[in-house]
């Protein structure tokens, strides 16, 4: 899949109302100031530098629950080669939440709820 075909299935399926075009202004936007576009599967990162040790991300997913935890993982070992120590994201779906809290792998994950945002950090 393509990044803007990723991105259109995940604004359907989290029923997200901004238009597909605007969103991918967003992106290009963003990697314009430094913001790094990865795909694993088919999931598609966003990956931001908040410190020389934390990773900043989020993502756009057109895979089923199971795959894109894989994808995750790949992502965290990726992000773990560039040096980072840790990263984090934040989001407003509870399912999400879930899945970082029931994560039985490799990095250790911590998520936390501020009324109706949830913060993941995974360790590296």
């Amino acid at each position: 899949m393509t990044p803007r075909e990723i991105v259109q299935i995940d604004l359907q399926k989290t029923g997200v109302d901004i238009p597909l075009n605007r969103v991918m202004a967003g992106l290009n936007q963003m990697t314009e100031r430094g913001a790094k576009l990865l795909q694993e599967g088919n999931t598609l990162f966003v990956l931001t530098i908040r410190s020389k040790d934390v990773a900043e991300f989020h993502l756009f997913n057109a895979d089923n629950p199971n795959q894109l935890v894989q994808n995750v993982e790949k992502f965290a070992k990726l992000v773990k080669q560039l040096g980072f120590k840790k990263m984090v994201t934040d989001f407003d779906n509870p399912k999400l939440a879930g899945l970082f809290e029931r994560y039985q792998g490799e990095f250790k994950t911590k998520v936390t709820q501020e009324g109706d945002k949830y913060i993941a950090e995974v360790t590296l």
